[in-house]
Formats: C-alpha cells, sequence, structure tokens
C-alpha cells in the first residue's frame, strides 16, 4: 500500500471542494449533469433545443485548465521547495497502456473496456463517477448498488486480467509518428471546440441563453480543475486504486470519499428546491426525475456488471477519459471511440427488442381482439 502525504491530501482536499462547489451549483440552475454520454448524442443533433451550444460549452470548459496545466507544467506541479504533484500521466505510460507493459493495459484490453464502459453507462443512465459524487450524494439507493456492483467487478477484473494471456500480453506499440500526429491534432480539435463555443456564444441574441452558455462553460471549468486535482485524469493512479496488496493507491479512494462527503453536505444545504431555477425562470416546470422502487432492478444490476468489467479492463471514466485525450494521453481516442460504439450498439439492441416486442402484442391482438 503507498503511503498518501499531507501534501497530497491537501491537493485533494482543494479538488473535492472545487467538484462539489461546480455540481452544486450546476444542479441548482440546470437541475442535473448528464453523463458523458448524453452529451455527445445531444451535440450530434444540432441545433434542435439549443444543445449543440449547451453541451459543447460545458465539454469545452471541462478541458480548458487541465489542458492549459499540461502544457505548462507538464504531467507535475512544481513548487519552489521542490515538492511535486503528480496531475497527469506522462507518454511513457500512454505506451505502456497499449503495449500491456509495466502493468498496464494492452490494446485489446482498451478497446473491449471502452464498449463495455459504453453499453453499461446507457443501461445504468451514467457511469460509475458520476453515480458516486452525485447519485450517492442524494441518498439514491441504486446509485449506492450500481457504484458498489460495478466496483467489485473492476477489482476482480482487474485482478485476474492478467492471467488471461491475451489480455496482457504485449501486442502493439504506437510509434512517435503516429503520438506526434495525434498531438496536433488533438490541438487543433482543442483550439477549434474554444473558438466555435465563443462564437456560438457571441452569436447568441438572447441575454438568458448567454448566460446559460457562460455558467455551463464556467462549471466545467471549475470541475475539470477539481477532477484533475483529485487525480481522477491519472490512469495509472484509477488502475491503482483497483489494485489488490502492496501496490494499492489510496489517492483516487480518498478523493472519491471527500467528494462524497462535500458534496453531501452542499446537497442538503443549497439544493433545497426540486425545481431549478433555469426552468423557473423559463416556467418550463418539469417533474422531477423519481427514482425507480426496485433497486435490484435486473437491467441496472447487469449494467452496472459490464461497467464494472469496463473499468477494470481499461481503469479509464468517460469524462476523465475525454480530458485526458486533449492532455499527453492522446490514444484514448480509441477508447472513446470503442465507448461510443458500446452506446450506439446498445440503444440499436433496444430498439430492435421493442419492435420485436411491439410485433408479438399486435399479433397477440389480432389473434385475440376480444381478449382485451
Amino acid at each position: 500500500m503507498q503511503e498518501l502525504s499531507g501534501f497530497k491530501a491537501f491537493f485533494i482536499f482543494i479538488g473535492s471542494l472545487l467538484i462539489s462547489f461546480s455540481i452544486t451549483l450546476f444542479l441548482r440552475y440546470f437541475g442535473k449533469i448528464d453523463h458523458i454520454g448524453i452529451h455527445f448524442r445531444k451535440m450530434q443533433r444540432g441545433n434542435k433545443a439549443r444543445f449543440f451550444e449547451k453541451y459543447l460549452s460545458f465539454i469545452t470548459g471541462l478541458i480548458l485548465i487541465p489542458t492549459i496545466l499540461n502544457f505548462i507544467n507538464g504531467q507535475d506541479i512544481n513548487f519552489s521547495n521542490g515538492n511535486k504533484y503528480k496531475i497527469f500521466d506522462d507518454d511513457t505510460y500512454s505506451q505502456d497502456l497499449t503495449n500491456g507493459s509495466q502493468g498496464g493495459t494492452n490494446l485489446l484490453s482498451l478497446i473491449l473496456g471502452g464498449f463495455l464502459m459504453g453499453v453499461g453507462t446507457k443501461m445504468t443512465k451514467g457511469s460509475t463517477l458520476n453515480h458516486a459524487i452525485i447519485g450517492i450524494p442524494k441518498m439514491q439507493k441504486q446509485s449506492i448498488v450500481i457504484v458498489l456492483l460495478s466496483i467489485e467487478v473492476a477489482v476482480l477484473v482487474s485482478t485476474f486480467k492478467s492471467y488471461i494471456p491475451f489480455l496482457s500480453m504485449n501486442n502493439l506499440k504506437f510509434s512517435d509518428f503516429f503520438q506526434q500526429i495525434m498531438h496536433y491534432l488533438c490541438w487543433i480539435l482543442f483550439l477549434f471546440m474554444q473558438f466555435t463555443c465563443f462564437y456560438l456564444t457571441h452569436q447568441t441574441f438572447m441575454w438568458f441563453y448567454k448566460l446559460q452558455y457562460i455558467l455551463n462553460y464556467i462549471f466545467g471549468a471549475v470541475l475539470g480543475i477539481g477532477l484533475t486535482l483529485c487525480g481522477f485524469c491519472s490512469p495509472s493512479l484509477f488502475r491503482s486504486s483497483l489494485a489488490v496488496g502492496d501496490q494499492w493507491n489510496s489517492t483516487v479512494t480518498l478523493s472519491l470519499i471527500s467528494t462524497v462527503v462535500f458534496n453531501s453536505i452542499s446537497f442538503n444545504l443549497y439544493l433545497d428546491d426540486e425545481t431549478p431555477k433555469f426552468e423557473r425562470i423559463l416556467g418550463d416546470l418539469k417533474q422531477p426525475n423519481r427514482e425507480e422502487k426496485n433497486i435490484f432492478n435486473k437491467r441496472l444490476l447487469f449494467g452496472a456488471a459490464i461497467m464494472g468489467s469496463g473499468l477494470g479492463l481499461s481503469g479509464l471514466q468517460p469524462m476523465t477519459a475525454l480530458i485526458n485525450l486533449f492532455t499527453c494521453f492522446h490514444v484514448i481516442v480509441i477508447w472513446l471511440a470503442t465507448f461510443a460504439s458500446g452506446q450506439t450498439f446498445y440503444q440499436i439492441i433496444k430498439t430492435l427488442l421493442g419492435r420485436i416486442r411491439n410485433q408479438n402484442e399486435c399479433g397477440e391482438f389480432l389473434i385475440h381482439p376480444y381478449q382485451r
């Protein structure tokens, strides 16, 4: 077990406060924070109900400060007294993750992990991190069950996958040329997103929507720096938190616990009204989402197990993976692509099963029309 110094605990404390601040204000003004898969789908819809500008502003703000920090300081925050605090993984870990060396994950684990995480987040309506820092502070029983089950499965998969040859052997190593190309492409995409967000906000004439985009951007930026300081943006730290034995690192675990505690306090103090402020201004008073009565819903349990398997294979979460894409860990584009594929796959299967069920019900009605 690796010891946690007071210096690191200070950054975890600050990061947890920033996460709590961002999430609490976001929930107070907008009602909910959708997991990253929903952001992807709504951005693909274009200009329907201004989803493109709204969710682009949040994601653009989310990646802003971590990307700048990585550009200025690299993987560590350095201080004049010689202290260092690691917030990102360097390029060598990016190679280790894809070729399976030094306890990393090979390419197949990266692909399977992203795909399973995509399917699991669709089934459970959120990632493990999303349920942990938002659902548990709200004392939602389903979120508690999902987090516990997914983490248990992740620990089991992470522990035993080293005994499976095709999940642990070295199978591919990306060249320096590929890494350099991905580096430039990610910077171009980063600058394009920042410019597009600024342009869309500037072109919006209604002050209400302009304020909404600006707040989305600010809350996303605060959340991004909070996740970074807590160590969530370091895949190696996240993987070591799933390890059993002497290699276990308490950084991510302490970050999760402190964030849950801070969110529980802030939610009770400031989320006294179920109707978000922006919905009250618009007069669009929607009914709050109610938790399903059956917390042992088969879909949720199966989805939590699938999501935990993906977490154990790759050690990556959707939101932090997106941040890492724009820092030093550009091969995560493979994980994000398979994550989106997993969500699309589940949606296709769900649609097909729904059509089959409707056809069967229609057939039963045609055969026995008077039995209803």
